[in-house]
């Protein structure tokens, strides 16, 4: 075995027992997101890399669910949404990184928007409802949401490559 082998091999070694960091990707780069349909069927390279990172990006995705960081730009990110940060997006992702083939069916019992945000309304903008529900149980509340949900299953989640998303080990 040469050097070379050796150096790729322990570096690949590294890489998968890394732990994932707060600059696993931009989220500020994502690009526009479709406003029908999971972002992961859109094949969006910001999109690729958290599924590629496997479900430490679940973890990571929790983690940026306070970060306030405006994300702006010529193309909208998000359809009509008056200003987009990078909260909104991860949340987005991390549900749509939840849910079945079918865009319906959550991983997880309870991680839907709707349920997420208590959603009642279906005739309010998504960013109206996700302003209500700060405004009533303050910025961390989502946060402490998602991780209460996902509590049960902390280390069972795995890609599902035929789903194409993140569900319980089982």
């Amino acid at each position: 075995m040469n050097v070379a082998h050796l150096v790729l091999t322990a570096s690949l070694l590294v890489s998968a027992s890394a732990p994932v960091t707060r600059d696993l990707v931009d989220l500020r780069r994502i690009g526009p997101m479709p406003s029908k349909g999971r972002v992961q069927d859109q094949q969006l390279p910001v999109v690729e890399a958290l599924i590629k990172a496997g479900p430490p990006a679940v973890t990571f995705l929790v983690s940026k669910l306070d970060d306030r960081t405006r994300i702006a730009g010529q193309e909208p990110v998000m359809d009509f949404w008056p200003r987009v940060e990078v909260r909104h997006v991860a949340l987005v992702v991390l549900c749509d990184l939840l849910t079945r083939a079918d865009e319906i069916t959550p991983t997880v019992p309870g991680f839907t928007w709707v349920e997420i945000l208590d959603a009642h309304d279906p005739n309010l903008p998504a960013w109206e409802v996700y302003d209500r529900f700060v405004a009533q149980h303050g910025r961390s509340a989502i946060r402490r949401k998602v991780e209460q949900l996902l509590k049960p299953y902390s280390g069972a989640l795995v890609w599902d490559a035929t789903e194409r998303c993140f569900r319980p080990r089982g």
